[in-house]
């Protein structure tokens, strides 16, 4: 884990004199209908003073590193939420920041160990603005997987060209199936999702929409499950 410096009299600043849209929406209804929770002026103070700590380990390169270290200082968190079930069943919360720099709009971070570089802006500093900068990650209507419009595809780069660190050593090593998926596996923000394994048995909390329930784990499963678990007492 590395500390990330903070700024606090960034936060400070802001607290005394927030920007104009700041104000507004706090008097607005509509970010609380999409589950934002507005900071008091107290409240920012102490976050912008409170440390915070980045598990770097494999995921980071040097550039990225400097990347946070030159522009984390400078945001502000002045509200957070919606609250979400992300993989393995973990709970988070999304944040959103302000960058004292250019504080015309809020930023939202999936959750507080995303880093600046992953941060969404929004359009505008509006309830609709915030609420374009959520649709990827909230969707008004939860997908379910069985009818999923279509598949995306990208590209990387050439295989040759491309180097991921390796999740032992951290070393750059040529990218190939095992390197990815290792990688892929261990990144903080990819949301490592290991199927039914995840789910709540029975009730399939978690991820209740993205599977029907039985299709992948059914009672059998879960006695095979239970069996497991007591051979390891």
């Amino acid at each position: 884990m590395t500390k990330t410096e903070k700024d606090p009299g960034a936060a400070a600043a802001l607290a005394e004199s927030p920007p104009e849209w700041l104000a507004r929406l706090r008097a607005d209804p509509g970010p609380a209908a999409l589950g934002i929770t507005w900071l008091d002026p107290g409240d920012i103070r102490a976050d912008g003073g409170a440390d915070e700590t980045v598990f770097d380990g494999i995921m980071y390169s040097r550039a990225t590193r400097e990347y946070i270290d030159r522009h984390r200082p400078h945001m502000v968190r002045v509200a957070s939420g919606p609250g979400y079930v992300g993989g393995f069943g973990l709970e988070h919360e999304a944040a959103w920041y302000v960058d004292t720099r250019d504080p015309d709009r809020p930023l939202l971070a999936p959750n507080v160990s995303y880093p600046p570089f992953l941060w969404i802006p929004a359009e505008e500093a509006s309830t609709e603005g915030m609420r374009r900068a959520m649709e990827g990650l909230f969707p008004s209507t939860k997908p379910v997987r069985a009818t999923l419009p279509k598949t995306s595809r990208g590209f990387m780069g050439y295989a040759d060209r491309m180097r991921v660190p390796n999740v032992y050593s951290g070393e750059f090593v040529p990218i190939d199936g095992l390197e990815l998926d290792r990688y892929y596996t261990m990144n903080t923000f990819t949301e490592g999702c290991r199927g039914a394994a995840i789910l709540d048995r029975g009730t399939g909390d978690g991820h209740p929409d993205l599977f029907e329930e039985g299709a992948l784990w059914d009672d059998e499963d879960d006695e095979d499950y239970e069996e497991e678990e007591d051979g390891d007492e």
